[in-house]
């Protein structure tokens, strides 16, 4: 099941961080039951990265064009992308033009053998500030805006395919590889 707003002005963020989401904003939450019997093969810690995973390839899956836009994971649950009015002569270095667009963040609780998970999502496709938004990645590039409904169901598409997958497989080298292909720290793991 998936509950889906159009604004948001009690969302929770990550301990007592507060998320704010104006009209603009795709805001969802999943609710998945995770059987307490995958725990040893799919723990429940990972969804959260599932949810990141998803939210990226659903933008760079939503259509021809699309998957070249910078969107990235930020670890643990966040959502950066490369701002494309970011003043490249101040930055010292391309990741640093990065700036937040979303996040996700995973509550659960225990009942009846099952994990019971809700999955929030929170991206910015519409306002251009405080940061940047999916919509002006777009328009950089000559692409017609995102349509929520539409990427709603790209990242739950996604969501849905790599879920079925950690289910099978647990985390497994072909997931730890997507992950880490759409990994903002990327370049600190390979040049430090």
């Amino acid at each position: 099941m998936t509950a889906v707003a159009t604004t948001q002005i009690a969302g929770r963020g990550r301990g007592s961080n507060v998320w704010i989401a104006p009209p603009g904003t795709l805001i969802f939450s999943t609710v998945i039951k995770h059987p307490i019997s995958l725990t040893q093969s799919s723990p429940v810690v990972f969804v959260q990265y599932l949810a990141a995973l998803a939210t990226v390839l659903g933008v760079k899956g939503y259509e021809p064009g699309y998957a070249a836009l910078p969107v990235k994971i930020k670890w643990p649950n966040d959502v950066y992308a490369l701002d494309p009015a970011a003043d490249t002569k101040v930055h010292s270095s391309e990741r640093t033009k990065y700036v937040k667009i979303g996040g996700i963040l995973v509550n659960s609780s225990y009942s009846g053998g099952d994990y019971n998970l809700v999955a929030g999502v929170g991206v910015n496709v519409a306002n251009v500030s405080p940061t940047t938004s999916l919509n002006a990645m777009a328009k950089a590039q000559g692409l017609p805006p995102f349509q929520m409904e539409k990427l709603l169901a790209s990242i739950l598409t996604c969501f849905e395919r790599i879920y079925n997958e950690f289910c099978r497989e647990g985390w497994s080298k072909n997931l730890e590889s997507q992950y880490y292909k759409e990994w903002l720290h990327k370049y600190d793991l390979y040049n430090h």
